[in-house]
């Protein structure tokens, strides 16, 4: 555990396989967004009568709420700007999960990682379009920008990449993120297309 706020490469994949994160072989966790679930849960119990038992009761549980929150979005210290950027809107976007109400409790991994993926994708995408100059700094930052949104549209798994590409090609059918938002806030699907 680390208590001064930074934490390192090390740090946060010992406290992710601590915590029974998956095992990517060949990736390592760069950011992680911490949170809770509180449930309230109602029992109601009903009374019941038979000749052979007498009077007994029976108990159904009613779910009558729940909330979360977020309580820490941890992203590894000394990175570039933009790949801290991306990492810090992947975590952000599971934020907005369990922060906005209407989206389902468990939504499916492929789904919210590639939601994840895609908004990474697009502030990656976007922050470059800012670099300005062609001088030996902004042509590092360019080329780090498009390393960055290669690696998450080229992605080999099935959670991240597969998902980020689905999101990515749903995204430019609708040509916006708040339709493809409101399809999962609704079905907790992606939307339906044709490839």
């Amino acid at each position: 555990g680390n208590n001064d706020g930074f934490y390192d490469d090390d740090d946060v994949n010992d406290d992710d396989r601590a915590g029974g994160g998956v095992d990517f072989s060949n990736t390592r966790t760069r950011g992680l967004c911490l949170s809770t679930e509180h449930t309230l849960t109602r029992v109601v119990r009903r009374p019941e009568f038979s000749w052979q038992e007498g009077l007994t009761f029976s108990e159904t549980p009613i779910h009558v709420g729940s909330r979360s929150n977020v309580t820490a979005i941890i992203v590894v210290n000394c990175l570039p700007r933009l790949l801290f950027g991306s990492i810090l809107a992947h975590e952000m976007t599971h934020a907005h999960f369990r922060l906005t109400p209407g989206y389902p409790r468990k939504i499916n991994r492929k789904v919210e990682e590639g939601l994840c993926q895609l908004i990474a994708c697009l502030w990656t995408e976007r922050e470059a379009q800012k670099i300005d100059g062609n001088d030996e700094e902004a042509k590092n930052q360019l080329a780090l920008a498009g390393c960055i949104a290669h690696n998450i549209r080229n992605e080999p798994s099935e959670i991240y990449g597969d998902g980020a590409r689905i999101a990515l090609h749903r995204y430019e059918k609708l040509g916006n993120c708040r339709d493809v938002f409101d399809c999962v806030k609704n079905t907790g699907q992606f939307p339906e297309y044709d490839a």
